[in-house]
């Protein structure tokens, strides 16, 4: 196996809920561990105010199936004790809440391992002895990996060590576009002196000062397989600094414009494009993956405005923000820190926007290949304006688009009707033992 799919290989088979790594590593922690345990104080919130029992008949532990009703609004849904102190069933927040924790209460307080819902649609799973975070922390986005669902979008949030309530060593953080970050945490963040960003691909990386999950500074490095596991990650091993001291200009493209990015242009390059008119273009420099980061689009921030004038430039970040790039910006003789604005438009791409959380510019655009693409070849992207203010040049491509399409169209149906008087004239002539299968 290639060392850059390593990392990926780990993230999927922890993400797999089924796969039994998580469950290992929790089982090798609890057999080393050598805490010593305090009492903590209960929680009044936790305190039960209202009771209901459904059904009169104790299993054989001697629970009892019902609802119990906390003083600070929290719903328990499962099977108590008589006590009330021992619980296994669900905890919602209140009684509208459809977000909530499952698991084991013994003598009141967490126990064992839980799985909680998490604040943007995904699963949190987490171990607790006495009330607290004590074991393996993962934190899933929306998709979680089961093994007969395939392949989903890298979902793997956090990964952390708790022991009785703190976070312990190195801490994993997804990135979004398909990078990640490796450091310890302060809180709920990850502040480092040595923190490492690892690149989508995961070839390339940057080590430095990371503050509460953004990075400040640091040097350029190619990954060149793991230097060791910490708390059941894999630490990448990184090659000498390839670069000078870079910095997170994510409000100023204006700084170092002339700073090419290493791992974007190992992998693309802009020159005079092959489509009509359509000056520079794009073109990977290797062999391109399909769902792999081709390239990087930093520019110049704005909010979106209907009185804007108009650039061919300008792309949709989010709801807030544009990018663009300014005229004054846009050879490469003036600008080539980030290429994705180069790649010119199709109807009939190999390329689609997608946005990557990058450690010198923040979070931007970037472009993403929807097939495997050729050492050579072109790249495009479908730049999706809408037609009743899209410049001219934009009609003309979407008319051409729709003739063509109309045109191919037409030939299938033709040849799709001449196809019954063939394949009887095929029939009559062949004995039945010869024909194909279609």
């Amino acid at each position: 196996m290639q060392k850059e799919d390593q990392f990926a290989l780990w993230a999927a088979k922890l993400e797999n809920l089924e796969s039994g790594v998580l469950d290992d590593l929790q089982e090798h922690f609890e057999k080393e561990d050598v805490s010593v345990w305090e009492s903590f104080p209960s929680d009044s919130s936790q305190e039960v105010v209202e009771v209901k029992v459904r059904g009169e008949d104790e299993d054989e532990e001697g629970y009892q199936k019902g609802e119990l009703k906390f003083l600070g609004g929290a719903v328990f849904q499962g099977r108590f004790s008589k006590d009330l102190k021992n619980r296994q069933g669900k905890l919602y927040k209140d009684e509208r809440s459809s977000s909530c924790m499952e698991g084991v209460w013994l003598d009141g307080q967490l126990d064992g391992r839980v799985t909680m819902d998490n604040d943007y649609g995904g699963l949190e799973v987490v171990h607790f002895k006495k009330g607290v975070r004590h074991g393996y922390c993962l934190d899933l986005g929306p998709y979680v990996h089961f093994s007969n669902q395939g392949d989903k979008p890298e979902n793997l949030k956090r990964f952390s060590l708790y022991r009785q309530g703190e976070v312990v060593g190195k801490s994993y953080r997804g990135m979004l576009g398909g990078g990640f970050m490796i450091g310890k945490m302060e809180g709920e963040t990850i502040s480092d002196r040595e923190a490492v960003i690892v690149m989508p691909g995961h070839t390339t990386a940057v080590r430095g000062v990371v503050l509460q999950d953004q990075f400040v500074r640091g040097f350029w490095h190619t990954v060149e397989g793991t230097e060791r596991w910490e708390n059941g990650i894999p630490i990448p091993q990184l090659s000498q600094p390839l670069s000078k001291e870079v910095e997170r200009r994510e409000k100023d493209m204006w700084s170092a414009p002339l700073l090419c990015e290493p791992w974007e242009h190992q992998r693309v390059q802009a020159r005079d494009s092959g489509i009509d008119d359509a000056g520079e273009g794009l073109f990977a420099k290797k062999s391109l993956k399909q769902g792999e980061l081709v390239a990087l689009m930093n520019g110049a921030r704005s909010p979106p405005s209907l009185y804007q004038e108009w650039s061919d430039y300008r792309i949709k970040l989010d709801g807030n923000t544009d990018l663009d790039i300014p005229e004054s910006l846009r050879s490469l003789s003036a600008y080539c820190a980030t290429l994705a604005h180069k790649a010119n438009h199709s109807f009939t791409p190999n390329c689609r926007w997608g946005r990557v959380d990058h450690p010198r510019f923040g979070c931007i655009i970037s472009l993403v290949a929807l097939r495997n693409c050729l050492p050579g070849e072109e790249m495009t992207v479908n730049y999706r304006l809408p037609l009743h203010y899209a410049p001219e040049w934009y009609r003309e491509c979407h008319r051409v688009h729709l003739e063509k399409n109309t045109m191919e169209k037409m030939k299938k149906t033709k040849n799709a009707e001449k196809m019954p008087e063939k394949s009887q004239r095929v029939n009559e002539a062949e004995p039945e033992h010869l024909r194909g299968p279609g």
